[in-house]
């Protein structure tokens, strides 16, 4: 578990996936009651989910028909 701690401002910088039950436990065992406290931030790690997607399409619009002149069909 790699994880930052800056005393001065308070705050928790976490570099990697971490278990929360597992930091929480970190957290008090290193900072004592003073963990509750500190602010966690994230770090600056930045994932776009948007590459592999294809944009989305509306669907079609029906065209507009008078209720009182319905369109012939023929079958």
């Amino acid at each position: 578990m790699k994880f930052e701690i800056d005393t001065e401002n308070k705050t928790i910088k976490i570099q990697e996936d971490v278990k929360l039950s597992d930091l929480v436990q970190e957290l008090k065992d290193l900072l004592d009651r003073d963990w509750e406290n500190y602010t966690l931030i994230m770090d600056e790690k930045v994932e776009y989910v948007y590459k592999n997607i294809p944009p989305i399409l509306p669907p079609p619009i029906p065209p507009i028909t008078d209720p009182n002149n319905p369109p012939e069909i023929y079958c």
